[in-house]
């Protein structure tokens, strides 16, 4: 279950993952599910250099949508980000 109270721990996780990266010219980050944004959001303020590129893995494009339509306002403009890109894997039967 996702909350919008308690997400200390996904922006931790980014931290931590990201600090090893801080001095590359354009380091490439990719995460693991769009879930409420906290984990991309936090990945983003950690590396803020213009040749960064952060790439979310989503599985559902239901989530996206939510994040554009209901929660847009927790991270405004962050999916707008030129660095940011979605991929969607598609499982097949």
């Amino acid at each position: 279950m996702m909350t919008s109270i308690a997400y200390g721990s996904e922006e931790e996780l980014a931290r931590m993952a990201c600090q090893p990266l801080r001095p590359a010219r354009q380091p490439k980050v990719l995460i693991g599910g769009l879930g409420m944004c906290f984990t991309l959001s936090a990945a983003v303020e950690s590396l803020p250099q213009v040749g960064a590129k952060f790439v979310v893995a989503e599985l559902t494009e239901a989530v996206v949508e939510w994040n554009k339509t209901y929660l847009k306002g927790l991270h405004p403009g962050l999916l707008d980000d030129p660095r940011f890109r979605l991929w969607f894997h598609r499982f097949r039967s």
